[in-house]
């Protein structure tokens, strides 16, 4: 429809790696949008070997913490080109494995995983070669890359300030007991 090559469409949709004449640049760009033709992400993905596609796994997104953990990482995701998928295990152990069998299974670039307990599935992600970051719960392990709030370690600076002020009777609210950051605290 452009009246130009195959060759030419894809420089103009990847800019580049060749430039094209202005006028024909948006001679193509018409025929794209006239047609209202979209690129193939699968023919993409495996075109280049990146499907520009992370996964996030979290115990559960109705608690607000990770809720809002999730929320910084969709947005910097986008920001860099991403798009993110969100599976929520709903705090079942069983769940979590299936969503990171289906994460790893959609080639997804990387993953961001939060682990319902503190026995994550970690063998099963480096065994798929797919580079991934441990959020929270987990002991520090060699190979495994991690961001985590050491929860007892800030406990215990909360409770020294308070002390280190004059307070003597201390107390915490906690959420439930079967939350581990409420048993480290």
């Amino acid at each position: 429809m452009a009246g130009t090559s195959v060759a030419v469409v894809s420089y103009v949709i990847n800019n580049g790696p060749r430039p094209v004449a202005e006028s024909t640049r948006q001679r193509v760009l018409e025929a794209i949008r006239l047609t209202g033709y979209r690129p193939n992400g699968v023919a993409r993905a495996l075109a280049s070997g990146s499907t520009k596609t992370y996964g996030l796994i979290v115990p559960n997104i109705g608690n607000t913490f990770v809720a809002s953990m999730a929320h910084v990482l969709l947005q910097a995701s986008l920001d860099h080109g991403h798009v993110m998928l969100l599976g929520d295990a709903g705090d079942d152990r069983q769940r979590e494995l299936e969503l990171i069998h289906s994460l790893l299974s959609r080639q997804v670039d990387g993953l961001f995983y939060n682990s319902v307990d503190r026995h994550p599935y970690i063998d099963v992600i480096q065994a798929s070669g797919t580079p991934f970051v441990m959020l929270d719960r987990v002991e520090p392990q060699p190979g495994v890359s991690m961001l985590r709030v050491d929860e007892r370690q800030a406990a215990f600076q909360v409770t020294s300030h308070l002390l280190s002020h004059g307070y003597r009777q201390v107390g915490i609210i906690s959420g439930p007991l079967e939350m581990l950051n409420a048993q480290d605290r």
